[in-house]
């Protein structure tokens, strides 16, 4: 049947042909009569007309697009009713989507070119830090709405979920459940920029494997996959790929917002620096000759998929009947309590409570103890740490100075050793409440450098704290733009932990100082912990007597700390945290090492990094492992386990401002920094120079620290 609006004229437009129909609007080729050039047009479709919520995102869409003027945004013409028909006049694009020419290059056995996928990207990551910096949010990031043009540029388009942050109009409609962030499945009105760039990671994931990283038999099960499992790793469908770009790519799919790309300009600097590294994907396609037209299509609508110009989807893999029963009983509960998945996202009482229920109808298994990756105290597997006392030394208000020690420069190949004494008391591995500190197994001697290591023992929590003499470094780097400029920085000494403070010391430190079973009084007025810590990214939990670390976790470092609960422990122990400038000087030393271990690319044998497939419980190791990656003057794991805080807030230009003598930033920035990357860290994350800020209030899986102290002269 004719469409009735074929031939009819809107305002100075004559609609001419039906391009495509989706959730709630048509899409026509049209001719502005008045200037004779082909636009495209989208109308709402007749069922929605009297909808005043249909009516309001058409507007949105428009109030969106009209304020943005980007070559790679679709640009709006005009705006317009006529005989309470509602319309959007845009650009229209001679060519193909992204969908399409995906679809078609599948059906050779192909993927597209690598160079072009990287163009496509790389245009969609400009447009939308362009859009985020006018505050808007796309919210229905996909190939279908990526537009490519007969030149082979990308296009962004269709913007009919998109969010005004500046007018808080937000609305509660989804995105497409294949693409959609975690944070919009569980609320569209959760979107953040980098839930856009979430699209682009899933988009990158597709183009490089072929794949999509989750798929279900019906929407709701595909959003709760992107909210709650890990994808697989692209390596396993394509092992051609490089690590580095895996890494990328799993970093884009982080399920925590702060935990992506700041930016697409961070994502490309990335992507760029992946491609560097060698990589051979062999499946090759091109662009099809005969490049039908596509406008922008309408968005989806309630979680389904336009049903116009969309690739056929992957076969799915069979799901067995149990999980899908699960997930219905999982609804039901959910329907039952009230507020959806949000509260069993983020109430762990209500996460436990709806976990048990599936436990007692059979549809969940009981939980069985995690096996934890504790290594065997061997000669080849054991740090090199400070001698372990033969007695227990006695706290005493004071730290206590133990020794004086040789040091020996760490190097990738080398054999953990036991480091000898010269003084008459011992140092100690952290007494870690409740369990015992890790202990060394002697080796062969090493021969002393004329640098000394001098350690000292913090009494209430038993850390060894390193001297960091003073001195002066260039600090900052070229590779990261707020790592500039390179500037000179002097310091004096300082005592810096030997390792990050463990699950087992921020136990204690809970109990006896914030309060058994509590977290929300003693850091400042702020939490100490994530909100809800008893989560699955940690291994801190409570029982009748108060914290403790769940399996044997007591000597991991401690994550999920907010940087308030940071401070406050390091009062609590006499200390503070280090400065941003002491952090990167006793990783990188006077002579400006990359890595804390010297010049050498990060490797399983120097750090725990890239486990963005796995979790905490299952992947961390503990605080004294890793001893190749370990300072010339024996300090553990600054790149790798977890991130760590430091006391400066952050400032873009502070490298530009900052005093030449013992810098601290002590602007109201709202940020604060974190250094060292962490367990679920891309490689480029572990650079001693790096910087990663994040808001204070923070919840970050990978977020830990270690303390500092002056040093006193006598």
């Amino acid at each position: 049947m004719q469409d009735p609006l074929i031939g009819q004229q809107l305002d100075e437009y004559r609609l001419d042909e039906l391009l495509g129909r989706g959730g709630m609007a048509r899409v026509y080729t049209a001719t502005d009569i008045h200037l004779g050039r082909k636009v495209a047009i989208k109308v709402i479709d007749a069922p929605y007309r009297a909808d005043v919520e249909y009516g309001d995102r058409f507007r949105r869409e428009a109030r969106a697009i009209a304020q943005l003027e980007h070559p790679h945004v679709v640009r709006l013409y005009r705006y317009g009713e006529v005989d309470e028909l509602f319309y959007i006049a845009m650009q229209y694009v001679e060519g193909a989507d992204l969908a399409d020419l995906m679809h078609e290059a599948k059906q050779k056995g192909a993927l597209l070119p690598l160079e072009q996928v990287r163009n496509v990207i790389a245009q969609v990551c400009q447009a939308l830090d362009y859009v985020h910096s006018k505050g808007v949010i796309h919210r229905d990031i996909k190939p279908s709405n990526i537009l490519i043009n007969q030149e082979g540029n990308a296009i962004l388009t269709d913007f009919g979920l998109a969010m005004l942050t500046t007018t808080q109009t937000q609305g509660q409609v989804f995105g497409s459940p294949h693409y959609i962030a975690p944070e919009q499945a569980i609320s569209s009105a959760s979107a953040v920029p980098q839930s856009d760039l979430y699209g682009v990671g899933v988009m990158l994931y597709e183009l490089v494997t072929g794949k999509l990283p989750f798929e279900a038999d019906n929407a709701l099960s595909i959003a709760l996959m992107h909210a709650s499992e890990a994808p697989r790793p692209p390596r396993q469908i394509q092992p051609s790929l490089s690590p580095a770009l895996e890494s990328v790519i799993l970093r884009a799919l982080a399920k925590e917002p702060h935990k992506r790309f700041a930016s697409g300009a961070a994502l490309m600097e990335a992507f760029d620096h992946a491609l560097a590294e060698p990589m051979d994907i062999t499946a090759v396609g091109a662009l099809t000759e005969g490049k039908r037209p596509l406008p922008p299509l309408p968005a989806a609508v309630v979680m389904e998929e336009p049903q116009v110009a969309a690739p056929p989807v992957l076969p799915a893999k069979t799901r067995s009947r149990r999980r899908g029963r699960v997930w219905a009983w999982l609804l039901l509960l959910l329907l039952a309590i009230g507020g959806g998945g949000w509260l069993y996202m983020t109430d762990a009482a209500v996460r436990n409570w709806a976990d048990g229920t599936l436990m007692q109808v059979g549809l969940l298994p009981q939980p069985t103890p995690t096996p934890t990756n504790t290594p065997t105290l061997a000669p080849t597997a054991v740090p090199t740490a400070p001698p372990t006392a033969t007695t227990t030394p006695t706290p005493t208000s004071e730290p206590t100075a133990v020794a004086v020690l040789p040091t020996i420069a760490p190097s990738a190949t080398a054999e953990p050793t036991q480091t000898p004494t010269t003084a008459a008391t011992a140092t100690a591995e952290p007494s870690l409440t409740p369990t015992t500190a890790p202990s060394a197994t002697p080796s062969a001697t090493p021969t002393p450098t004329a640098t000394p290591l001098v350690v000292e023992i913090r009494p209430l929590d038993q850390m060894p704290m390193v001297l960091i003499p003073s001195g002066t470094f260039n600090m900052g780097s070229e590779a990261a733009e707020n790592e500039q400029p390179i500037h000179p920085v002097t310091l004096n000494a300082f005592y810096l932990d030997q390792f990050e403070v463990s699950v087992g010391q921020y136990a204690q430190f809970l109990n006896e100082s914030v309060g058994v079973n509590q977290y929300a009084s003693g850091c400042g007025g702020a939490l100490c912990l994530k909100t809800q810590f008893e989560g699955a990214d940690s291994v801190m939990t409570t029982n009748a007597t108060g914290h403790i670390g769940l399996g044997e976790t007591e000597n991991y470092p401690v994550n999920h700390i907010r940087w308030h609960g940071a401070m406050a422990y390091c009062a609590w122990v006499g200390g503070r945290l280090p400065t941003e400038a002491e952090w990167e000087y006793a990783a990188r030393g006077p002579e400006g090492r990359t890595y804390p271990w010297g010049e050498t690319l990060p490797d399983e044998t120097l750090a725990l990094f890239g486990q963005t497939d796995g979790r905490y419980q299952t992947t961390m190791q503990p605080v004294d492992a890793f001893p190749a990656g370990r300072t010339p003057l024996d300090i553990y794991n600054l790149a790798g386990g977890v991130s760590e805080w430091v006391a400066d807030s952050y400032s873009a230009d502070f490298y530009a401002t900052a005093p030449a003598q013992n810098p601290l930033n002590t602007a109201v920035t709202g940020e604060y920094l974190l250094r060292g990357g962490a367990w679920n860290s891309p490689p480029e994350l572990l650079r001693a120079s790096g910087r990663l800020p994040l808001p204070q209030y923070a919840d970050d899986a990978g977020a830990g620290f270690r303390c500092a102290t002056d040093a006193t002269t006598n």
